[in-house]
């Protein structure tokens, strides 16, 4: 859907990505209640006045001294005042429009087609699709590759009475893609999973969306706000796996979505009692006792899935709880361990290596009384209860042991090497951990424990909670840039240089002695590396084990509006020293953006690490890519050997336009042996 020059003007005034200068002071013939100049309204030069109202301009606008009459801007209440604007106004510019040799004509095209490039990457697709064949619009699908992509993601984030979501909060949509071989089509389908919130969002008669749920990172427009307690909402619109012959789509907030691997009906929640108490309960919120996370690890020596839980009264509390629970095969729990820390964090995203839970802390607290009173009477949204503690000028770092000394205990105070698991290493600088990309630890010669995290990071002053995504619930539309600015006055790791791109790969170490005191503790960029990036992969069969190639997604920067996010640029860093790591990249072409990259070994190459005939590299790499400029979706396979070579295009496959779909967070590739296992377990049960 074309973007109105309504809202690309908004954009135009929307808090910038540029330094700003003051321009000189106008009035505005116009006389509006604040809560009106959202939309955009006409002013005229007039003269100097007292008392201006501040407000911000990205780009159109020109330099000081050169405003004319009628000219056209748009303002937005950041105040939240009843008052009236009557002859008050500065309008500050970007200091790069000083320079007369900028074309300003272009920098107002830039900038309202990155808005709409950004609005199309949420866009909804209220369409389910049964199973249609994509069409191979350039290259062929390899004959070995052969399995299921899944992808999950929300599906949409506006209803039909005025009500915008946040990305976080927006409807799980899974998406299918079935390949069976070159000679055979890939086969596309999709469904939203039927979850509690949206048979209760979504008329299935009229075929209508009205939001009833508030979300933790949304407020409705269009719906219940005050005294609304429909807030922790499980969308299972994060991550999706398979384990057991189980598809399941995951939230942070709740248990699985179970989902049927051939059709794409939910099953309903998968109800796996962990313990004997907890996971089931609810509360006023209808939050779980326990939530369980939704990034999970895999074991594949022990042959394991390893989830974690938190429980839902740390979001108050001084604390965290945590509960790993290890499941076989047979989704039996063969090992539960539980470790309460007197910390008050948020985990997204962890490692797991032989003998560790690797925790690297995102550390936060509860908001003023006030902030927290206005969210839970539905004046801002749940999230804005909490903010980020950056009052340490270090990272918390907890190594928690996979086999305590005593089970039963939440505050066992050592492992098997006798270090107190409740002490953190120190990381210097302040770093919100996202993404893991792998961790892994070594024995030497010594009996000294070299532990490793890989993963990406950004500084505590670019990560907002309330803001993620450039939402804001006032809006119908998300700001692109919120994920574009970088403050000047961040502090956090030297080494990460998250001052110069606000999210990067970044390599924590440690070295301990037999009996697990610290010898040494870094943090290490990848210093060839230049560009903004997240959603880590490797090759599965490597996992918890030394890589050697990690693939991102990846900003190349070459869009000015848009340098950090949406990525376009698929990234391969090559090399066991992240010092020294090569850096190769394919770049998904002008105005479009790529998703999260999935690697698939060949499927007749050796599958063990150990073997001499072994190539870590040797597969495919997948992701979509949003192509922006045609509204569109690709599926795209890469020879992941050949990443920077101009052949490294193996096949790129369209879907139909009308079936477009929005940003996915997380895939799941499963081979077809575990495809046919979790058809005949879905048809069993």
């Amino acid at each position: 859907m074309p973007v109105s020059s309504n809202m690309a003007s908004a954009f135009r005034s929307s808090r910038t990505s540029f330094c700003s200068i003051d321009l000189e002071v106008v009035s505005c013939t116009q006389s509006l209640p604040i809560d009106q100049l959202q939309k955009p309204a006409t002013f005229s030069v007039a003269g100097r006045i007292r008392k201006p109202l501040r407000i911000r301009c990205a780009l159109g606008l020109p330099p000081r001294g050169s405003i004319t009459t009628a000219t056209t801007i748009s303002v937005g209440n950041r105040s939240g005042s009843a008052r009236r604007l009557k002859k008050e106004l500065i309008v500050e510019s970007p200091a790069d429009i000083e320079d007369p040799d900028v074309d300003k004509s272009k920098l107002r095209a830039l900038s309202e087609e990155a808005f709409r490039d950004y609005q199309f990457l949420f866009r909804a697709q209220r369409n389910e699709v049964e199973s249609i064949p994509l069409t191979v619009v350039e290259g062929a699908v390899p004959d070995g590759l052969a399995g299921v992509y899944y992808l999950c993601g929300p599906g949409i984030l506006s209803d039909d009475h005025g009500s915008q979501l946040h990305p976080l909060d927006g409807h799980g949509y899974l998406r299918k893609f079935v390949f069976t071989g070159a000679s055979c089509p890939v086969m596309y389908s999709a469904r939203y999973i039927d979850t509690e919130a949206r048979q209760q969002d979504f008329d299935k008669e009229n075929k209508t969306w009205k939001f009833t749920y508030r979300g933790v990172f949304s407020l409705l427009q269009g719906g219940d706000r005050f005294g609304n307690l429909k807030v922790m909402k499980n969308v299972a619109n994060t991550s999706v796996l398979q384990w057991a012959g189980r598809l399941m789509c995951l939230y942070e907030g709740g248990l699985p979505y179970e989902m049927d691997a051939v059709t794409l009906n939910t099953l309903g929640l998968f109800r796996c009692k962990l313990t004997g108490d907890g996971m089931m309960g609810t509360c006023v919120f209808d939050m779980p006792e326990e939530r369980m996370l939704s990034h999970v690890k895999y074991d594949m020596k022990r042959r394991r899935l390893v989830v974690m839980t938190c429980r839902r009264e740390d979001i108050v509390l001084p604390k965290s709880t945590f509960t790993m629970y290890e499941l076989n095969t047979s989704m039996q729990v063969v090992q539960r361990n539980v470790f309460t820390l007197d910390e008050q964090l948020m985990i997204h995203d962890w490692g797991l290596t032989d003998n560790h839970y690797v925790l690297l802390a995102n550390r936060v607290k509860l908001n003023s009384a006030e902030k927290v009173a206005g969210s839970l009477a539905g004046m801002a949204p749940m999230i804005n209860c909490l903010s980020v503690d950056d009052t340490l000028p270090y990272t918390p770092l907890f190594l928690l042991p996979r086999k305590l000394v005593d089970h039963q205990t939440t505050r066992g105070s050592a492992n098997n090497t006798g270090r107190d698991w409740r002490i953190p290493l120190k990381i210097p600088g302040r770093m919100w951990f996202i993404h893991t990309a792998n961790a892994f630890e070594e024995v030497d010669r010594d009996g000294n424990i070299h532990l490793v995290l890989d993963g990406t990071a950004c500084s505590y002053d670019w990560f907002s909670l309330l803001h993620m995504f450039g939402y804001e619930w006032q809006k119908k539309w998300l700001d692109p840039t919120y994920m574009n600015t970088v403050s000047n006055d961040s502090v956090s790791s030297p080494a990460a240089r998250l001052d110069e791109n606000p999210i990067q790969l970044i390599r924590v170490s440690t070295l301990l002695s037999p009996e697990g005191n610290e010898i040494r503790t870094e943090c290490e960029e990848f210093e060839n590396n230049k560009c903004a990036c997240d959603f880590p992969a490797l090759n599965p069969l490597i996992a918890g084990s030394r890589q050697e190639h990690t693939y991102l997604a990846a900003a190349s920067g070459r869009r000015q509006a848009l340098p950090y996010f949406p990525f376009d640029t698929l990234v391969k860093l090559s090399g066991h020293d992240a010092t020294e790591a090569k850096v190769s990249s394919w770049f998904a072409g002008k105005r479009s953006f790529v998703g999260e990259p999935i690697f698939v070994p060949r499927s007749n190459v050796a599958k063990s690490p150990d073997g001499p005939d072994f190539r870590e590299d040797d597969g495919y790499l997948l992701t979509i890519q949003y192509a922006a400029a045609e509204e569109g979706c690709y599926f795209v396979i890469l020879d992941a050997q050949r990443i920077g070579k101009q052949d490294a295009l193996v096949a790129r496959l369209r879907l139909p336009a009308k079936y477009a779909f929005p940003f996915g967070f997380h895939g799941f590739w499963t081979d077809p042996d575990e495809y046919v296992q979790s058809a005949a377990s879905t048809t069993t049960n």
